[in-house]
């Protein structure tokens, strides 16, 4: 999106203000993901944080971190999560081609 874009009625659909409360959501959720990459004491707070980040400020339903295993199971592991899951993340298959 350019700065032309946020002109008043400039969009296709005339939801200018809309596209303005995204950005700034986005904006939000962005800074708050910077202010826990510097204050996290390690690795497993910032990758909670900022899972929790993205459901509260970005207001995603759902976010989760997973680690895939190098190995011959190529099993994958949700280690971080936030948000309503509602047995989703255990629907999704647990092992990668």
């Amino acid at each position: 999106m350019t700065l032309e874009n946020l002109k008043p009625g400039s969009n296709q659909n005339g939801n200018t203000s809309c596209d303005l409360v995204g950005l700034n959501r986005n904006l939000r959720t962005l800074s708050a993901c910077n202010r826990a990459l510097i204050t996290a004491r390690n690795e497993e707070e910032l990758m909670q944080t900022v899972c929790e980040v993205l459901v509260q400020v970005g207001e995603y339903a759902l976010a989760w971190v997973d680690v895939t295993l190098l190995n011959q199971s190529k099993a994958e592991r949700v280690l971080y999560k936030a948000g309503r899951d509602k047995g989703f993340i255990g629907s999704l298959p647990q092992t990668w081609q």
